[in-house]
């Protein structure tokens, strides 16, 4: 049974091969453990270690995997972490000054500085941050943007289901360095035009193997994946049959 494509090589991915593997069975049972947005960076951050020729192997990449989440009792901090962390080595890969990593101290000076930012998440309102608590530390744009789409209210004539996994998915984009990235401050009327426009072009039943909610997410993935950029709606929907 093919996986389609890794997000991090572009390999193809066979599940009954990599079930046979103890360390990949372990690393699809620590990644199921996870919601998609811990997931999401998780896997990303993981691909940072991957050498230029070669795979990384499913016992290294579990290694890492379990150090990455034991670095900090807070799975927001580690997420947010991970997220920043990909960012800044997506960037320095783009100047032509990165190397794959080799240890944790680069997130780990990453964490040190999230941490003493606070703790607490402040969603995005009307375009701004509001202001949850007077005492608080401000967090990273990324953290609040993520935690904004995770909150963002269904509209009346759509399912939750399908609010959820739109802004998931855009909250997964947001961890993967896009070129083109909307501002933060846009994300209210960003999710509201995506919530809009995607609706009505399609038969949406979230069960649906060809346009249900894993379809929809994995389009997503795909269209910022073939264009090295943020996607348009209608590179979204080239990914989702129409019937």
């Amino acid at each position: 049974m093919q996986l389609s494509r890794c997000p991090i090589c572009h390999a193809r991915i066979g599940l009954d091969t990599l079930c046979q593997d103890e360390a990949g069975r372990e690393l699809l049972g620590l990644l199921a453990g996870l919601d998609a947005i811990e997931g999401s960076a998780l896997v990303t951050y993981l691909g940072l270690f991957r050498p230029e020729t070669r795979d990384l192997a499913n016992d290294r990449a579990l290694r890492l995997a379990r150090e990455a989440l034991a670095v900090h009792t807070d799975k927001a901090i580690v997420t947010t972490a991970m997220a920043e962390t990909v960012r800044s080595m997506r960037t320095k890969q783009d100047g032509g000054g990165f190397k794959p990593l080799t240890n944790h101290r680069y997130l780990l000076s990453v964490l040190d500085t999230v941490s003493a930012r606070g703790t607490a998440l402040m969603p995005i309102q009307n375009g701004v941050n509001a202001l949850v608590n007077p005492t608080a530390k401000p967090v990273s744009k990324t953290a609040q943007a993520i935690e904004f789409l995770k909150e963002y209210p269904t509209p009346a004539d759509m399912p939750d289901w399908f609010t959820r996994t739109v802004c998931g998915s855009l909250a997964e984009l947001l961890m993967l360095g896009l070129d083109n990235m909307p501002a933060y401050d846009t994300l209210p009327i960003i999710a509201e035009r995506w919530l809009n426009e995607l609706w009505p072009k399609r038969q949406w039943r979230k069960d649906c193997r060809f346009r249900g909610a894993k379809r929809l997410r994995d389009a997503f993935i795909l269209a910022a994946e073939s264009k090295h950029r943020w996607p348009s709606v209608g590179d979204v929907l080239g990914n989702v049959p129409s019937a």
